[in-house]
This record gives C-alpha cells, structure tokens and sequence, in this order.
C-alpha cells in the first residue's frame, strides 16, 4: 500500500508494484485529459514511454468526501 495523509489523515492506496523511482519533468495536460479527476500531468519516462500522474491528495479529498468512514477500504 502507498500511504498519504490527506486532511490529516491516514489513507492508504492499494498498489500492485512499485517498480522503480525516477525523476521527472511533468507536463501539463491538454483540456480533455485536464478534466479527468486526479489527473494533474504527464511526462515521457526514461523508457521513452509515457506516464500520467496523479494528485493522491485529490483523489484522497473526493473519497474523503463521499466516505464518512474512512476506515472502509477503497
């Protein structure tokens, strides 16, 4: 699990691998992919492949927002 705390809490985001770090320079997104909740950018990786990358702290905020129990698992 990848944790984060998001309004002060605790939430932990269910993760299949973590494969590696890199760093990155993210790229804004165009209008259509902007609209996506939780999308905040793109890069290109060292691979030459893209990737998107999320905000955890807005996907934490909109569960936060429709879960009064944060207990429950996402």
């Amino acid at each position: 699990a990848l944790i984060a705390v998001v309004d002060s809490k605790k939430l932990a985001f269910e993760v299949e691998s973590i494969i590696g770090q890199q760093q990155v320079v993210m790229r804004d997104l165009n209008d259509h992919l902007a609209a996506i909740p939780g999308l905040i950018g793109g890069t290109i990786l060292a691979d030459g492949e893209p990737g998107m990358i999320i905000g955890l702290d807005t996907i934490g905020k909109a569960f936060i927002k429709t879960n009064t129990n944060t207990e429950m698992v996402a």
